[in-house]
């Protein structure tokens, strides 16, 4: 059932991305998927196997569960936020696609909790939404970044 929910996930979020009116340049996102791969990857190998406070369950179709909420949704849910927030023009929009992002990686997180593809063991849930909220900060923070890169790509480096 892990497995279930984390293929819809990865669909739902694949579906979102690919209907945002507005977006971010390719390479932004592209590199912006990476940058969010390897803070997520990193993230996730430091919490579960060196300091040991999340257990991935090794039951084979839980853990491409995990595998797949880890390298395809959590990224890409980042990326459809930056894309939102980042293109939005009012500050309302902004806060909803921050919202809207924060309850569905929770949401997904806590369901593959509750069918055992992960277990905490020294974290809990303050842990996991600081983490979400740290996690949109800096998805936010790098697409500003790369965005801003990439206009003075675009439009030369005369200064």
């Amino acid at each position: 059932m892990a497995l279930v929910v984390s293929l819809l996930s990865v669909w739902l979020t694949i579906h979102v991305v690919a209907a945002l009116p507005r977006k971010l340049p390719l390479p932004v996102n592209v590199l912006l998927f990476m940058a969010m791969l390897i803070v997520n990857a990193n993230r996730w190998t430091v919490l579960s196997h060196n300091l040991e406070w999340l257990e991935i369950s090794m039951h084979p179709p839980k853990t491409m569960a995990v595998v797949l909420y880890r390298d395809v949704t959590y990224p890409l849910t980042l990326i459809a936020f930056a894309n939102a927030a980042l293109e939005a023009g009012r500050r309302a929009a902004k806060l909803a696609a921050a919202a809207a992002a924060f309850l569905y990686l929770y949401g997904i997180g806590q369901a593959l909790r509750g069918l055992g593809a992960i277990r905490y063991n020294e974290w809990n849930e303050a842990y996991e939404c600081l983490l979400i909220a740290a996690m949109l900060a800096i998805a936010y923070g790098v697409g500003r970044a790369l965005r801003a890169l990439w206009r003075k790509e675009r439009n030369g480096y005369e200064a």
